[in-house]
């Protein structure tokens, strides 16, 4: 599955004119609100989405300004060969993908050419295919019951990525934060299963692949696992006894380079959450299974 399903991005410069920034945010759908396998989410940050074909994917990626009023470029990275433009018009979130009648020789030809307008909808739209979505104000039941609660950790883990983009230093305590739903400093076992419970729900309910009967049963084993996993993270670093684990105790003397003031890779963000998604959901699958 190629980036041309890759609908949301995250948006790594904001400009001082124009579109704003906050209107690309949010929560998007290929089909209806309530239906958890066509909602996408966008975020400063991260992009939660199905692809049809394996699973949930979380990313990060950047977008830029255009030399055209209110379209921006989206693209994993320089070197990314599978760039397009984007913009809002209203409730619609557009995206215009270059096909094939348009051969760039370079990834970095293509940037240039989408950037300064040498290929446009408006002008050349027979080298585009374009893709619209619409937004949703609010998830729609049955899909609320299952990523109400998973979105809410989501959006958290984007603002916190954010942090972590602009100041590295603040980026792990930013992290548990997200987590510290109580705000006292300390994770406890509820806390941690929220985490988990929320992974595992974001890993079956979008996946166009998993069958309504599926999506239940992995929800349902969701909630009997996410409890045991967030007491084997406690008792694993509980070292004081006192039933909850603090922000020294579970990172103190495991922080990688990037999280302390060293060189900052994006990614590595979503990646982390990714890992952490497909771990739980891999759990799930089993325990549902199990409960056939």
């Amino acid at each position: 599955m190629g980036r041309k399903h890759l609908i949301f991005a995250v948006l790594a410069w904001l400009p001082t004119t124009g579109l704003a920034q906050d209107e690309l945010v949010g929560l998007w759908t290929t089909n209806n609100c309530g239906d958890p396998s066509s909602l996408e989410f966008q975020g400063y940050t991260l992009a939660a989405f199905g692809d049809g074909e394996t699973g949930v994917i979380l990313e990060s990626s950047e977008i830029s300004e255009t030399e055209i009023d209110d379209w921006f470029l989206v693209r994993a990275s320089s070197d990314d060969s599978s760039a397009f433009i984007a913009t809002v018009e209203g409730e619609q979130f557009i995206q215009a993908w270059p096909n094939q009648d348009f051969a760039a020789e370079t990834p970095q030809d293509l940037h240039l050419a989408l950037t300064d307008g040498s290929i446009h909808p408006s002008t050349t739209p027979e080298a585009f295919d374009m893709v619209e979505l619409r937004r949703c104000s609010d998830i729609l039941a049955p899909a609320k019951i299952l990523l109400g609660e998973p979105f809410e950790v989501l959006q958290g883990f984007d603002k916190a990525a954010w942090t972590c983009r602009e100041n590295t230093g603040a980026c792990a305590r930013t992290m548990f934060d997200v987590a510290d739903i109580t705000g006292d400093g300390e994770l406890t076992v509820a806390e941690l299963a929220r985490i988990f419970r929320s992974s595992i729900a974001l890993g079956t309910a979008m996946d166009s692949n998993s069958s309504s009967q599926q999506v239940a049963s992995f929800s349902a084993a969701g909630f009997l696992i996410a409890p045991i996993a967030g007491s084997a993270v406690l008792h694993s670093f509980d070292y004081d006894g006192s039933d909850s684990v603090s922000f020294d105790e579970l990172l103190g003397e495991r922080l990688p380079e990037e999280l302390t003031g060293g060189k900052f890779e994006f990614g590595s963000i979503a990646e982390a959450i990714a890992d952490i998604n497909q771990m739980a959901r891999g759990a799930a699958m089993l325990a549902g299974s199990a409960m056939r």
